[in-house]
């Protein structure tokens, strides 16, 4: 039985997405959460990861997790006050830098 996502990681709660964009195999979604201007980086990101604008402008409700084969997560990236509500990502780790 395939296993379900974690719970919530509501640590990025408000942080409104600015731009997107793909460079070897990382994923960098940058954005702002008040004052602080920051970087959620999904390292090893599944080849082929299509970005959709809709979530440009977005607020970041909170992101879940679900472990699959190889080493990879689903990162299940919730979404407020965008075109779209979730965006799944595959890839090895996810890490926010400042």
């Amino acid at each position: 039985m395939e296993e379900e996502f974690g719970q919530y990681n509501f640590n990025f709660l408000g942080y409104v997405i600015k731009k997107v964009r793909v460079t070897d195999d990382k994923l960098i979604i940058e954005g702002i959460n008040d004052f602080t201007v920051g970087s959620l980086i999904f390292e090893g990101a599944e080849e082929g990861f299509e970005i959709d604008e809709r979530m440009i402008g977005g607020k970041v409700f909170g992101i879940k997790r679900k472990p699959i084969d190889n080493g990879f997560t689903v990162f299940r990236i919730v979404i407020d006050d965008a075109q779209i509500t979730q965006t799944d990502i595959v890839a090895k780790n996810m890490v926010f830098k400042v």
